[in-house]
């Protein structure tokens, strides 16, 4: 994540642990790591650390790459970090898919290719804001699932007396921990930034002690935090450096900092001390209140009264004024438009930069607040499924409303929602106060052009699909070029390593005790008769053997009669005619040279560990074959395509 841990030497043990794992993972696929390079492993210390990260800087591939390639790759960077944001709090929340992880993995490993495309790169990215709209749903189901659907609330955003805490940031269960700890201890618990959202879920402001929002955004926090007579708990979120409360100040989850005291364990008890110790409030201030809570649930449960008002006129227009807040000159542009914003619009608002202009009066159409707050950065997909909602009653595109986006833009998250945004196709959307110093006027044009429609970028992720990645060594470009001298029928078979146990063209009836060797059953032995080679045979894995060439090709029709005589009660045989199922041929996630092939992935092997669940199958089978595709050399094509039938 950026700007959320400043602590080097926290850093330095992630790093570390990183590397560990990535130990444990080469040990559990049984790979050779003797030619894993240097750079993969991380240094002992912290300047070896620093040195390392000098080499793959953005400064260092500019030179190498180019900027339109660099700044795709920041893009693709930037947006991961906001879909691990987003993952790590459904995460907690008990939300996960596979999917998003398999996503995180093989986009990082593209980052490591050293010959990366344009196209490579541009799908990857729209490829993250489809992703990110998947992690979006999971956080949004956590979060509500925990805590119910947001209500619209009246939430106080001055100060009453007594003793304090504030607490910032995004993640609910810190807060909800902390509000367990301090129930019925006399102290008051104010929100600060997106954690505002919080007073609007139900789960949440059922603690009477949860007496309102304290502050604005982010990039205020310095001054807010110093004239803050409490203790601050400070959760995943932007920090900055404590100048005259680093005693009373605390982190959690991700956030760091050097020499502010970290909550791993959600025991608050340093925090609370801290509180007591504060002087707190001395009196209450006047009462100011804003209402917020208009998440996708309360904005369609009054749709019937929005449809109407927008069909007779009451309501014309709807701008979606948001994103990442900062302290650039400039951002003073979004608390004009918001006042200049005819009063027959409604403003929808999100994340940190509704602080802006939350605090400003509005009114109402008919009943119908002005102003709706649809919460945190992450609730862009609450905003999403409205839209869509109204697409659907008005019988339209998203792109055919009377909305128009206005974004502000600034960190990961940021990022994510954009290309969350562009994937869907979302037109017109206005970007400032100025763009991201990495995306180049080339790459930003091309950007632009593939996501007209959501079809258009659809396409385009399909055309580029970079999902199941090269994997860039040179056994690969070996196995290639053998591929290209063929012109024999072929058998081809890996075992679970993805060490190629035999590539040739002997009879068919050997088949057998190639696939049992490949098993590691040495006791089968290739026998010059016709039929099995060892009848007894048997094994546990899940084989499928797929055969595509000339059906009316003898070879083709020997190499199916040897697949079909191989004793294995769990084989699949897929048989595809290269004229008759030309079309499943595209949609398999290898596309082969015109001559029969067989490729036996042997998925059991393939795996860490077994599988129990029939839904993991066709995640499991997708990995295995990701080993041996070479696209890069043009003898395997990966094309994205579903793997069906999978059994």
């Amino acid at each position: 994540m950026t700007n959320v841990n400043f602590d080097a030497e926290r850093l330095a043990g992630v790093l570390k642990d990183a590397g560990a794992i990535l130990d444990k993972a080469v040990a559990l696929a049984g790979a050779d790591a003797s030619g894993r390079p240097e750079s993969c492993k991380p240094a002992g210390d912290l300047a070896g650390l620093i040195a390392q990260g000098h080499e793959v800087g953005i400064l260092k591939r500019r030179d190498t790459l180019g900027d339109d390639i660099t700044g795709l790759q920041e893009l693709i960077t930037y947006g991961l970090k906001g879909v691990a944001a987003y993952a790590y709090h459904a995460a907690i929340l008990g939300q996960e898919d596979d999917a998003v992880y398999d996503y995180i993995n093989n986009a990082l490993d593209l980052l490591t290719n050293p010959s990366p495309t344009v196209d490579m790169l541009l799908s990857c990215a729209l490829k993250c804001g489809e992703i990110n709209l998947r992690t979006m749903e999971l956080l949004d189901a956590g979060n509500t699932g925990a805590y119910g659907d947001q209500e619209p609330t009246v939430v106080r955003v001055t100060p009453i007396r007594g003793k304090c805490i504030v607490v910032s940031g995004h993640d609910l269960k810190d807060l909800e921990e902390l509000l367990k700890q301090t129930e019925g201890k006399g102290i008051n618990v104010y929100t600060h930034g997106e954690m505002l959202t919080a007073n609007a879920y139900p789960g949440l402001k059922k603690y009477s002690h949860l007496v309102g929002n304290y502050g604005s955004a982010w990039q205020e926090q310095g001054k807010e935090f110093a004239d803050f007579p409490g203790a601050i708990l400070m959760t995943t979120n932007c920090i900055q450096k404590p100048k005259g409360y680093i005693d009373r100040i605390f982190t959690s989850g991700p956030t760091a900092w050097p020499g502010v005291k970290h909550i791993a364990d959600h025991n608050y008890a340093p925090v609370i001390e801290a509180a007591l110790a504060a002087p707190g409030f001395a009196e209450d201030a006047e009462e100011k209140t804003i209402t917020i809570g208009f998440a996708r649930s309360a904005v369609l449960g009054v749709a019937d009264k929005v449809i109407a008002a927008v069909k007779s006129g009451a309501i014309k227009h709807f701008f979606l004024i948001g994103g990442c807040d900062g302290a650039k000159a400039g951002r003073n542009y979004y608390t004009e438009l918001a006042q200049s914003v005819p009063q027959d619009s409604v403003i929808l608002t999100l994340a940190c930069g509704k602080y802006r202009f939350n605090k400003l009066e509005f009114g109402d159409i008919g009943g119908i607040p002005r102003l709706l707050d649809v919460g945190q950065c992450n609730d862009a997909y609450s905003a999403v499924q409205i839209a869509v909602a109204l697409a659907g009653a008005f019988e339209c595109g998203v792109n055919d409303l009377p909305l128009t986006m206005i974004l502000s833009w600034y960190e990961q998250k940021a990022v994510a929602i954009l290309l969350t945004l562009l994937h869907l196709g979302i037109q017109g959307i206005k970007l400032g106060p100025s763009l991201p110093a990495f995306i180049t006027p080339a790459a930003l044009n091309i950007l632009v052009d593939i996501t007209d429609t959501e079809e258009k970028a659809r396409e385009f992720i399909k055309k580029h699909d970079v999902q199941y990645p090269v994997i860039w060594d040179s056994t690969q470009s070996k196995v290639a070029e053998e591929f290209k001298i063929l012109s024999t029928p072929t058998i081809i078979i890996y075992d679970g390593r993805g060490k190629r146990v035999y590539s040739g063209a002997d009879p068919p009836h050997a088949l057998d005790a190639h696939i049992a060797k490949a098993l590691g059953r040495q006791d089968a032995q290739t026998t010059d008769k016709p039929g099995p080679a060892t009848p007894e045979l048997t094994h546990s894995a899940l084989l499928e053997i797929t055969i595509i060439g000339d059906i009316e090709d003898p070879a083709f029709l020997a190499l199916s009669r040897a697949a079909e005589s191989f004793d294995d009660a769990n084989k699949e045989i897929v048989l595809l005619d290269v004229e008759d199922h030309a079309d499943r041929i595209l949609e398999t996630p290898y596309r082969p040279l015109d001559v029969p092939a067989l490729f036996a992935c042997l998925v059991d092997v393939a795996c860490a560990r077994p599988i129990t669940d029939p839904d993991s199958v066709e995640t499991t089978l997708r990995r295995f074959i990701m080993k041996f595709s070479d696209a890069q050399q043009g003898a395997l094509e990966p094309s994205g395509g579903a793997l069906e039938p999978v059994r």
